[in-house]
């Protein structure tokens, strides 16, 4: 390809393009259509239409760019929706947690197995906990695009159920896998009741942290489920669902004490399941009926 040609081509962008403020989202297209252009023209060169040829038929096959120009150059941002990136801090401490938290549930799994030490799975189950908790906390304390920042004691509130909660379920995982070393299953299933206790008082309790944009945006497109129309449905379902795991715990407990884990674990099957049927009749309840049947 000879010099003349990207030229030919650069003025008729440049041609295009006169007399437009250039945005970055104009910027963006110019590029774009130079790109566009700079290919085919190799395309048809390619086929053995000489360059000249080659670079009018892809100026034609392109055609009129003033209506795209100007629809681009008309696009403007909702003023009430400001883009939030995350602070760089912010990402830098959410990974190395988050190599915490995956180094603890490792070891937790290596102490289950008994290729490390009780003691080492405990401190691993605690130390994820600290760290799944600590990622809880800085992120609702991080400013988004849709949402404000919560504030910093309802923060330190859920990343403490947070970290309670995973330290239990990794001390339950931990004491399991080593039984009978029992003691440690009633305080990680103490501390799994008590983080998840913690959640639900906490959503129970939520204020709303949703920009105005976004909660109009969200009117707009409102789903149809029941939990989005009936939000005392939704409460009704927490409720529930954290009784049907304390039951189902509790049994676990009994059942490991009593006949071992060759039957308990059949109690968290059951809390599952009951977990899934609740949710079908909560979203689905016996006496629904579609619109159209309700009308007379």
């Amino acid at each position: 390809m000879n010099a003349a040609e990207p030229l030919s081509i650069q003025g008729h962008v440049d041609a295009a393009f006169s007399g437009m403020r250039m945005t970055p989202a104009l910027q963006d297209l110019k590029e774009e259509v130079r790109a566009n252009l700079t290919a085919r023209v190799s395309e048809l060169a390619g086929q053995g239409i000489d360059l000249q040829s080659a670079t009018g038929q892809a100026i034609d096959e392109l055609g009129d760019l003033s209506q795209l120009i100007r629809d681009v150059a008309d696009e403007r941002p909702d003023p009430h929706i400001v883009r939030v990136r995350p602070r760089p801090s912010f990402v830098v401490s959410t990974v190395a947690l988050s190599i915490v938290l995956v180094a603890g549930a490792v070891v937790v799994g290596l102490a289950a197995g008994r290729v490390v030490g009780l003691g080492y799975g405990i401190l691993a189950a605690i130390a994820g906990g600290l760290a799944g908790g600590a990622i809880t906390f800085s992120s609702l304390r991080q400013e988004t695009t849709a949402h404000y920042p919560s504030p910093p004691t309802r923060s330190a509130l859920y990343g403490l159920a947070t970290g309670v909660g995973l330290a239990g379920v990794g001390l339950v995982v931990v004491a399991v896998g080593r039984w009978p070393d029992a003691p440690v299953v009633g305080v990680g299933a103490a501390s799994v009741l008590l983080g998840a206790l913690g959640l639900v008082a906490l959503g129970a309790s939520q204020t709303n942290r949703t920009k105005e944009w976004a909660l109009a945006a969200a009117a707009e497109q409102r789903g149809a489920d029941r939990f989005s129309q009936d939000p005392a449905a939704a409460a009704r379902f927490g409720i529930y669902l954290i009784t049907i795991w304390i039951v189902a715990i509790a049994a676990f407990l009994a059942l490991s004490f009593t006949v071992g884990f060759v039957w308990s674990w059949l109690a968290l099957v059951a809390g599952l399941a009951a977990s899934f049927i609740l949710l079908a009749r909560m979203l689905f309840p016996p006496n629904s009926q579609p619109d159209e049947a309700r009308r007379p």
